[in-house]
């Protein structure tokens, strides 16, 4: 109860109350997978990433372990520790570790974590130029969430992939397929949540970055820049630098 409670939290926003809720999970039961990674999810929301991957750092000698006999507990760890240091900017560490995770879940048949992983590992190879796995990823990440192995909550990671790279390419109509998806997971889910939320607003600022239109792209980025913890924070990698390049002043101001 007090598991599902904690991600729960972390995906409103609720993060420290996320945080407390998964320590409680954790002293009736320090061996639930899902406790360890909504607790490290909401130090990543309420502190940054870099302080959650410090304290997962603390469990690594005897918990992550890349070999093949490793379970779903360390497989969803070292997902999570791929994501976080995507996360921290640290894209081509993390997403080796999220291809380890994925590689090591296949063997394994282990799918904790795999809709989200591949959805992260998706931005960080866009990020990292290697364009040509972006759909591959993309599409595997879909599959999983559609067949009901995943969390649907992934869903609005998997749609902004796709409208990063559609944008990028030019793709005006795919890209705001995958952006009113996205804006729409709201509405289906009946749920509006925080990471939700911050996700349409870097995936409009892209767009608008794409077309040309800066000063939609400021406004998209606005209120993610007035946050100083939680998702906006989380997700700094991806949308900082256009804040950045519209700032006055600013080296890179275009």
């Amino acid at each position: 109860m007090e598991t599902a409670l904690s991600a729960v939290l972390n995906f409103l926003g609720r993060h420290e109350e996320g945080i407390e809720a998964a320590r409680r999970a954790l002293e009736l039961d320090p061996s639930v997978t899902y406790a360890w990674v909504n607790l490290y999810t909401g130090l990543a929301l309420d502190q940054g990433p870099q302080t959650a991957l410090r304290e997962l750092s603390q469990v690594t000698p005897t918990v992550l372990r890349a070999m093949p006999e490793t379970g779903p507990h360390d497989v969803a760890l070292l997902s999570l520790r791929g994501i976080l240091r995507i996360a921290s900017g640290s894209l081509k560490r993390g997403a080796e570790e999220c291809r380890t995770a994925l590689e090591l879940g296949r063997a394994d048949r282990v799918s904790t974590l795999s809709d989200f992983t591949h959805a992260h590992l998706a931005i960080a190879q866009y990020l990292l130029g290697d364009r040509e796995d972006v759909p591959i990823s993309c599409e595997r990440g879909f599959a999983i969430t559609a067949n009901g192995e995943g969390n649907t909550a992934a869903y609005a990671w998997e749609h902004a992939a796709p409208c990063r790279l559609a944008a990028g390419r030019g793709e005006w109509a795919a890209a705001l397929e995958h952006l009113h998806a996205l804006e729409n997971r709201s509405v289906t889910d009946r749920v509006d949540t925080a990471h939700t939320s911050a996700l349409c607003a870097v995936s409009r600022a892209i767009y608008a970055q794409a077309r040309g239109d800066h000063q939609a792209m400021l406004t998209a980025v606005e209120p993610l820049a007035q946050s100083k913890t939680g998702w906006a924070r989380q997700l700094q990698v991806y949308w900082l630098p256009l804040h950045v390049r519209r700032r006055p002043g600013s080296r890179i101001c275009e």
